[in-house]
């Protein structure tokens, strides 16, 4: 359906490709009212958005991933503590496994687990 096509909402995400295998969480390309308030949330919230922000602290499991702005988007403070998070074009963390897992009995309970870890970005 064409009403959908570029609708872009918050949502855990299962990726299995012949070139990668990978766990995503968050959301891709939001439309810019939607990033203005995930933005804004950033700055009024930001003990919350440490909590999402840790789920990619080791790099151990997820990462960020997407696009940013050069620039902080106007509105909004250029040196705050989370600047470079302000500049993000998406909100979303991704986790790569081997495909092996795949075969693997307990594949469910590892993306079970990933999705648990992600919880706070969502």
């Amino acid at each position: 359906n064409d009403a959908f096509r570029d609708i872009h909402g918050p949502g855990y995400y299962f990726h299995i490709g012949l070139d990668e295998c990978f766990i995503g969480s968050g959301i891709w390309h939001p439309d810019p009212p939607t990033a203005t308030r995930i933005r804004q949330h950033i700055v009024d919230q930001p003990r919350a958005w440490q909590a999402a922000r840790r789920i990619a602290a080791d790099g151990t499991s997820f990462q960020f991933f997407g696009e940013q702005l050069k620039r902080v988007p106007r509105g909004f403070p250029a040196d705050h503590r989370a600047v470079e998070d302000l500049k993000r074009k998406d909100f979303i963390v991704t986790c790569r496994f081997d495909e092996g897992l795949l075969f693997e009995p307990d594949i469910v309970d590892f993306v079970a687990e990933r999705y648990a870890e992600a919880a706070p970005l969502m």
